[in-house]
């Protein structure tokens, strides 16, 4: 049929008798997934190793500011689909959201630091790729998933924990947001004494630490564990010139002590680090209250704020008239 033969004009189209019109504005970005993204690969014991990243990307012209999400797993283990809600929100707020895998037991401390900080160097590297503005990246993530944010929040800036072939400017992050995280897995100012009296109770933060420090079969006698724990403990790093760190936590958290982020608020104090503290009394551990709509944009609001990032939706013409 040729154009002349068409029956009926798009343009000229009248809806049908009885359709309901309405106007609606835009208020929320479309989003683009990319799934499995390998962001590191190497050789482990002769055997390949790759770890990936699920992508999140505005449908806009960027550049955009980034963040990196590592969830939580007792770090046995690293889902990259969790906390999906946070993730899409942070995606249609205007961010580059990448949601990255990491090493877990029985892959023995620093490894977990080194898979995170060569996350932020690929998103750095690959900047122009997923339009993302090298200058704005940040890093979140819960439980096992905030240590490690915790862990490249003090040690940004060093040559600490840096993966082969990656400085420490490719490393560098904007700011940092820690879900119920961890920041110490024994006393600070623990013994190896100390170390083996924990590890034969029944804490399983201590069992965790070790497995975490020395491997999965702790070697026996203790010593030098101690010295172990504390290198692997963000609040033994924290220094003055750190990037600014949000610490949320649960009052009613059963698994890991709302301590452990209330001790970390108080030696950033001490050290004149940048930080802030949220308490939500009734939250426990990954419960309902972190998907709830109000935290969320509190997270997104304060992270905006700190990478100086207005993530206000400026939209065109309506799509219906």
């Amino acid at each position: 049929m040729t154009q002349e033969q068409t029956p009926y004009s798009v343009s000229n189209a009248k809806y049908p008798e009885g359709a309901q019109v309405r106007g609606q504005e835009l208020r929320r970005r479309k989003v683009i997934s990319y799934g499995k993204v390998t962001y590191r690969q190497w050789f482990d014991t002769h055997w390949p190793r790759q770890l990936t990243m699920d992508i999140l990307t505005p449908d806009e012209v960027g550049p955009h500011p980034a963040l990196i999400f590592f969830t939580g797993g007792s770090f046995v283990r690293s889902h990259t689909g969790n906390f999906q809600q946070l993730r899409t929100a942070f995606a249609e707020a205007g961010f580059v959201v990448a949601s990255a895998e990491y090493s877990t037991i029985p892959h023995p401390f620093p490894a977990q630091i080194e898979d995170g900080k060569a996350a932020v160097a690929f998103l750095r590297t690959h900047a122009t790729d997923f339009q993302i503005d090298p200058e704005r990246i940040t890093v979140l993530g819960d439980s096992a998933g905030g240590y490690l944010v915790q862990m490249l929040t003090t040690t940004n800036g060093t040559a600490e924990f840096l993966p082969a072939g990656t400085s420490a400017a490719q490393a560098r992050i904007g700011a940092a947001v820690s879900l119920y995280g961890v920041s110490y897995f024994m006393d600070p100012a623990a013994s190896d004494a100390d170390v083996q009296k924990a590890a034969l109770s029944d804490s399983e933060l201590a069992a965790i630490g070790l497995a975490l420090v020395r491997g999965v079969e702790s070697p026996l006698p203790y010593a030098g564990l101690a010295e172990a724990g504390h290198r692997a403990a963000p609040i033994l790093h924290v220094h003055a010139d750190q990037p600014p760190l949000f610490l949320l936590h649960g009052g009613k958290d059963d698994l890991v002590s709302v301590r452990q982020s209330t001790d970390m608020y108080q030696a950033c104090e001490r050290a004149g680090a940048a930080a802030d503290l949220r308490i939500i009394p009734e939250a426990g551990h990954g419960d309902a209250y972190w998907y709830q709509d109000e935290i969320i944009q509190e997270i997104i609001a304060w992270t905006a704020a700190r990478l100086g990032y207005d993530p206000s939706f400026r939209p065109g013409v309506p799509v219906i008239s």
